[in-house]
Order: structure tokens, then C-alpha cells, then sequence
């Protein structure tokens, strides 16, 4: 490739993650994605570095006495800083355990605003922390990046201005530098003239087939899923009647999602001398969920010497709960009879 580094310079909702993705496709290409503007935080402390420097009375050996209210200003070293910071940069996009070494890395990022005067100064900055930079400009039509949801709260006209003051300021940085390339989402989703430009831009192939197999996949902004809210579980009530000789219900987690599944499930054993057809039922929210009973259970069989203890198991449907509500476990005789075993609630 013709670059070390590659830096995607874009806004929120321009398809940096597309991007992302096609530049990902290349041999020996690494781009990491957002990062919170991790390197301005850099920036600002080698701006404060180069002001330390630039005051009049830190220049020779005053500010090497240990009576200057500088003292120490003259060792501050601009490339050193370079130097480690760079390589703090490198190890957090390629860590020790990720096991490869790219000819080529670098990270996509959209938290460049507001476009004032010190955006040029901060792209120096970067492109003097990356070793060999490319720097790829994206842009996308604004009135579909402002139909994002990333932009709900954000007044139109204004996010407007923004988003045109950011692409001109970029615009101008890049004039008559060899390593800033501009390329918009339209050209990436048509796959115009232009795509295949920034591969020769890279120095890197362009391949039909990487490139259709990274377009036929969406790549888009996950939302962070919501927490469920944690619901207590507990039995409140459980019994045998004189009709079992056996009845537990097996231990429920003791914590839920609201609506989440549950599955009662425990051991009911009859009596020896029982008369007539039982089964069991489970009520919630005025609904009737079918129980599976007959289900094998060795140890209880070894328990007692008449054959129907050894399926003595039941397993009920999945049943949903919210916050207050309870279910409860019926024993119906044939005449339909019922017997609370068990209650269940969740609080």
C-alpha cells in the first residue's frame, strides 16, 4: 500500500461504517472504529506543550533554573512527545493480543465538531502522529444524514450550517495535499468511478468480490440494547395434598427480566391407592398453560415401589410475568376439582 496509516474524517451517519468495512477488505489494511476522539485529548496536550515552549522567557537557560517559574520548559521535546504518543496510539488500536501485525492501520472517526479555527491545526497534528497518513474525507447528502436518529436533537437549519461549515473546512485543509482523498456514500453504494480511485489512491487492488460480498452486509449503528428490568422471583405458597405423597417444585432463578419465560417444572407423585384421573394446570393472567406430567424420574422411582413414581415429573409451558403478577400450580381430580399445589410471584 502507499500509506502506513488511514484516518476516516467524517460526521455522524455519512456511512463511515461502510467504509470502514471496504477499507477492512483490503490485504493488510486495519481500521479500527470510533474511539470518542481519543487523540484530541493528545492534541491538546502537545498544544500545551508547544505554548510551554513558545513563551519568551522558557527560551535558554533561564528556564533551567530551579528559581524559574518554568523550570524544565527548555527539555520539553516536541518529537519525543510525538514518539510516545504514537505508541501509546498504536498499542490501544493494536494490542499485544490481537495478533497480527497490518501493513497498514487506523481508526474512522465523526466527533470532528464544531468546525472552528483549530480543526486545521488538530489534522497537522494528526497527520504528524500517524507515520505516512492517508486521510479519507466522507461526505453524504445532508438531508438523509439528518434523518438519522443520531441527529434527532439537533435543529435542522443549524446542523445544516454545521455540517456545511465542517465539509468546507476540510475541503480546504486538503487542498494541494497528496494525502487526503474525498469520496461520497453515493459513491460507495453505486460503486462509481470514484470508489475505485480511492483503492488506487491506497495503492491497494481493487476486487469485484470482496467488494460486493462487504456490500451485500449491512453495516450500521447497533443501538446499546436496554436493560431489562431485574424482577424478584419467589414462591410464596407451596403444599401437598392428601392426594400426593410427594410434591416440590424444582428452585426458580431468583431473579427475571420482565416478560421473560419461565418454565415451572418439580416432581408431583399419586398415591398408591389413588382413584380416578388427575393432572396438573398453571394459571396466569386468567389463562390456562398446559403441564406435561409423566416425565421419567429415576431417583424418585427408587424412592417408592409403585411404577407411576418413576414418571412422576412434570414441566409446564413457558409462561410470561410482569412486575406484581403470580401463577399458580392446580392439581385437578376428574371432576375437575382443583387444588392449589404452588404459587409463584414476581415483585
Amino acid at each position: 500500500m502507499n500509506f502506513q496509516s488511514v484516518l476516516i474524517i467524517t460526521y455522524g451517519r455519512s456511512g463511515s461504517t461502510l467504509l470502514q468495512g471496504l477499507l477492512n477488505s483490503i490485504e493488510g489494511c486495519v481500521v479500527r472504529g470510533e474511539n470518542y476522539n481519543l487523540c484530541h485529548g493528545l492534541f491538546l496536550a502537545y498544544r500545551a506543550l508547544q505554548e510551554t515552549k513558545a513563551q519568551p522567557s522558557n527560551k535558554g537557560e533561564y528556564s533551567l533554573s530551579v528559581t524559574h517559574p518554568w523550570f524544565g520548559a527548555a527539555w520539553l521535546d516536541e518529537q519525543r512527545f510525538l514518539q510516545d504518543a504514537r505508541e501509546l496510539v498504536y498499542h490501544q488500536l493494536m494490542p499485544e493480543n490481537a495478533g497480527t501485525f497490518p501493513q497498514c492501520i487506523g481508526f474512522k472517526e465523526i466527533r470532528y465538531f464544531p468546525a472552528n479555527n483549530n480543526l486545521h491545526a488538530y489534522l497537522n497534528f494528526l497527520s504528524k502522529l500517524f507515520p505516512n497518513p492517508a486521510f479519507i474525507f466522507l461526505t453524504r447528502d445532508h438531508d438523509q444524514v439528518l434523518q438519522s436518529a443520531w441527529w434527532k436533537n439537533e435543529e435542522t437549519v443549524k446542523a445544516k450550517k454545521e455540517l456545511e461549515q465542517f465539509e468546507a473546512a476540510v475541503s480546504a485543509y486538503g487542498k494541494e495535499k497528496n494525502f487526503v482523498f474525498r469520496i461520497d456514500y453515493q459513491d460507495m453504494t453505486n460503486r462509481t468511478r470514484r470508489l475505485k480511485e480511492l483503492f488506487d489512491f491506497l495503492g491497494a487492488p481493487y476486487i469485484e468480490e470482496k467488494v460486493d460480498q462487504v456490500l451485500a452486509v449491512k453495516h450500521s449503528y447497533v443501538p446499546t440494547p436496554v436493560k431489562k428490568q431485574a424482577l424478584e422471583m419467589s414462591l410464596i405458597e407451596e403444599k401437598m395434598p392428601a392426594s400426593l405423597v410427594e410434591f416440590f417444585v424444582d428452585r426458580l432463578s431468583e431473579s427475571i427480566s420482565e416478560n421473560e419465560p419461565i418454565i415451572l417444572s418439580g416432581v408431583a407423585v399419586l398415591r398408591s391407592d389413588g382413584e380416578g384421573e388427575y393432572r396438573l394446570l398453571v394459571v396466569n393472567k386468567d389463562k390456562e398453560c398446559s403441564v406435561v406430567w409423566g416425565l421419567p424420574s429415576p431417583i424418585v422411582g427408587e424412592k417408592y415401589l409403585f411404577p407411576h413414581a418413576g414418571f412422576s415429573r412434570f414441566k409446564s409451558e413457558a409462561i410470561s410475568m410482569c412486575k406484581g403478577e403470580a401463577a399458580e400450580l392446580f392439581l385437578l381430580d376428574e371432576n375437575g376439582q382443583r387444588e392449589c399445589l404452588a404459587k409463584l410471584s414476581v415483585n
